[in-house]
């Protein structure tokens, strides 16, 4: 399965399509046959920091990150909520991805909880021209 999902990106490239995915660690890509090629058709990476060595030693390796880069993503704070964005031929930037600024309100269309979900599709039902507003604010469906 791993081999026909890798195939498929780098099909994909030949088109001019655009593919964005999520790793959780690069050992999804030990067993693959053509990784390489799926690495080289990878423009960009935004890495979230980690502590942990072995995974600092396989993005030095495998995504050819600096030294500067390894630093920041093994000294970084994940409270200050801040990634790693390299462009492969650019170079790359510090983002800062602290959502917090939103409001808590507008931070709540990011939860993807089952409660909320369902709250959200109550609020759909019962209040359909308002529960925007209604969910946006916190204002619970009524219970029958």
């Amino acid at each position: 399965m791993r081999d026909k999902i890798i195939e498929m990106i780098v099909e994909i490239r030949k088109i001019n399509g655009v593919i964005t995915m999520g790793l959780q660690n690069l050992d999804f890509l030990d067993e693959i046959s053509n990784a390489n090629t799926f690495i080289e058709n990878m423009s960009n990476y935004i890495i979230f920091p980690t502590k942990d060595e072995k995974t600092l030693e396989q993005l030095y390796t495998k995504l050819s990150l600096s030294g500067s880069e390894i630093n920041f993503l093994s000294q970084a704070s994940k409270n200050k909520r801040q990634v790693l964005f390299k462009q492969k031929e650019i170079g790359s930037a510090i983002l800062d991805v602290n959502l917090s600024s939103l409001g808590k309100d507008y931070l709540r269309v990011f939860s993807s909880s089952s409660d909320d979900v369902n709250e959200l599709l109550e609020l759909k039902k019962q209040y359909p021209s308002e529960w925007r507003d209604r969910y946006l604010k916190g204002l619970k469906p009524n219970l029958y």
